[in-house]
């Protein structure tokens, strides 16, 4: 038996307290208190579990448990313990009596430091440091702060999963106690630590009973709602700044579920084993095991709450001219507009891009969070160590909700033998309530899933011209990055643009056996891996990919043949190219575990004659 536990861990820190932020709150201050998003003071739970990690060491805590509780340097190494940011109880009285007003508004109470040259015992030049003092110090009674700390216990040296979830708990109970202080400037008496409690509140059994469909479905619609900040990758800057991508991609989602199962089943090392029916650690869900690589999740993108519709990629034939939008995805031949030159969205400024409302695309806060290891001798930041994430919050940047909407499709789910769609989608629906945890961050969500594929918002963008395709043209429009073409036979084509249009007509013509033709595209394309992947020279050989919002378009020679290719793609993503098949994968198959950029992670998602709100533009560049 598993059971998930969860501790309430309250804190009493006495004043002065200080917990620095990476940005002043106003000028003239050297040091804040950290906030989060939205202006309030909060203890980041990396200093809690650092500060608890470092308390179990010292009182000698085997260290098979604190890896197994904490987790270990290697990343493949996971913790099995979550905690939350800790946050001041806003009911204390001692808040009303002393603290500031904790929000981005200058601090009105300050406390200064200045250090001292130990051979003339006067200041140093340019030694002092003002710091906010927010939480003062007080005789009467400390800050109160809340937090949590879950984890998943299994039965252990013939104790029963509760015993160990209690055992788990009395010994996070007697290391925190041991903590003296918490913060900055604990070395002048900072921070001190003076009560402390921590229950456990919850151990709920895990159960992977196949939930009962009412409705059987091979599409469903996955929304993710984020507690907290997110932190979901993308390019890195140099080697310290990491960056953070609007949208949720289908092999995070996906690797966060498998993970959750694999957490749910106790393991840990490493939590990313993958779901299929060699990981014996996982007694049930047979179907989701046999099936789960074929599992299709698309990107999850970024939409206010209110609407819960998935937004659009703006595709790249798409040009602004003096603050109009036209669609010119049919215009073969170069154009032209009278006395302006067209814009496309490699040199759009923010004042040429369409509202949000126009596709559909929420736009999130963001905002950036500098941390440090620390050295264990030193108990100071170690050296070379400092690195900033980017984090999306869960509100955009008018504080309006923003949900994830993203789809899970079992179309390309091959069944064998009697296995039924309905128990294989209870499955999935059971596990879905264990994916808590997202992101590098681990940021607490909550995912919901629904039956029927995800309602596609509808561009209303008023067009000045608007081109309707032809009935043998076909517009393809990507919502994902695909793989198309292979690098090395760009470079051998001389890397030019008669080259790249020569591999763009091969790889349609190839997957869709002669029924299309390429006409023309408005396409671009990156590179991305970093030294994740090499080729068998072991040089290194990133990925190739075009990038979401490229448009192709197709003339159509056989549109019987097209339109089984466009059904398929639609529920499937665009076609793998043979030689992805034979890079990446293994006689064919298992692409994935070499690969991330294939469609079971939402990559080669298409739009076929993207329907832009259907609108007939007037002179004045209205709709009606």
């Amino acid at each position: 038996m598993i059971v998930q536990a969860k501790i309430d861990v309250t804190l009493g820190i006495a004043g002065p307290f200080l917990c620095s932020g990476t940005a002043p709150a106003s000028w003239g201050l050297d040091a804040t208190f950290d906030r989060d998003y939205e202006g309030r003071p909060y203890i980041d739970r990396s200093h809690i579990k650092g500060k608890l990690r470092e308390a179990m060491e010292e009182l000698g805590v085997s260290s098979s448990s604190v890896n197994a509780w904490f987790g270990k340097p290697d990343p493949m190494e996971n913790g099995s313990l979550f905690f939350s940011d800790l946050r001041l109880d806003v009911t204390d009285e001692v808040k009303k009596k002393f603290a500031n007003d904790l929000t981005n508004t200058p601090a009105t109470k300050t406390l200064t430091r200045i250090g001292k040259d130990n051979k003339r015992r006067v200041v140093k030049p340019n030694a002092m440091l003002v710091m906010e003092n927010a939480f003062p110090g007080s005789a009467e009674k400390s800050y109160i702060w809340r937090g949590t700390i879950s984890y998943i216990a299994a039965e252990k040296e013939g104790k029963e999963a509760k015993e160990v979830a209690e055992y788990i708990a009395e010994e996070i109970l007697v290391g925190l106690k041991w903590i003296a202080a918490c913060g900055a400037e604990k070395s002048i008496g900072f921070g001190r630590l003076k009560t402390v409690e921590a229950k456990l509140v919850e151990t709920v059994p895990i159960d992977f009973t196949p939930k009962k469909v009412d409705k059987e479905s091979a599409r469903l619609t996955l929304t993710i709602e984020a507690k907290e900040p997110l932190m979901l990758g993308d390019i890195r800057i140099k080697a310290n700044y990491q960056e953070s991508r609007d949208y949720i991609t289908g092999s995070v989602l996906k690797g966060a579920l498998a993970q959750a199962i694999n957490t749910a089943c106790d393991v840990h090392r490493p939590a990313a084993t993958p779901i299929e029916e060699d990981n014996t650690a996982v007694p049930k869900l047979p179907l989701l095991k046999k099936y789960f690589s074929d599992i299709r999740f698309t990107h999850a993108f970024p939409s206010l709450t209110c609407d819960a519709k998935r937004p659009v990629v703006i595709p790249y034939s798409v040009v602004s001219v003096d603050g109009v939008h036209h669609d010119v995805a049919l215009h073969k031949d170069p154009f032209f507009f009278p006395d302006q030159l067209p814009a496309f969205q490699t040199d759009w400024k923010d004042d040429d891009y369409p509202k949000p409302d126009v596709f559909g695309w929420a736009r999130p806060l963001k905002f950036a969070k500098t941390r440090t290891a620390i050295d264990n001798d030193t108990r100071r930041a170690d050296d070379g160590s400092m690195f900033t994430y980017q984090y999306v919050c869960p509100c955009d940047e008018d504080r309006k909700p923003i949900s994830w909407i993203g789809g899970v499709y079992l179309d390309s789910v091959k069944l064998q033998g009697g296995d039924k769609l309905a128990d294989l989608q209870g499955e999935l629906e059971c596990t879905l309530k264990l994916m808590c945890y997202l992101g590098k961050r681990a940021s607490l969500v909550e995912a919901t899933m629904k039956v029927g594929a995800p309602e596609q918002y509808k561009p209303a963008i008023p067009f000045k011209l608007l081109d309707t395709p032809a009935k043998d043209m076909a517009v393809v429009v990507l919502q994902s990055d695909a793989l198309m073409v292979k690098a090395e036979a760009l470079i051998k084509n001389g890397q030019t643009a008669k080259g790249l249009d020569e591999l763009y007509k091969a790889y349609w013509n190839k997957i869709t056996d002669g029924a299309c033709e390429l006409s023309h595209f408005f396409a671009m394309q990156k590179m991305r891996g970093g030294f994740l992947h090499r080729n068998k020279a072991k040089e290194y050989y990133p990925y190739y990919l075009t990038e979401a919002g490229s448009v192709f378009v197709l003339q159509i020679k056989n549109s019987a043949e097209a339109q089984k290719r466009f059904d398929e793609w639609d529920k499937k993503g665009l076609t793998l190219p043979e030689w992805a098949l034979e890079e990446y994968g293994v006689n064919g198959k298992d692409v994935w575990k070499k690969c991330p950029y294939v469609p079971e992670n939402g990559y080669g998602e298409v739009i076929i004659n993207l329907d832009i709100s259907a609108l007939t533009a007037t002179e004045e560049g209205g709709a009606k």
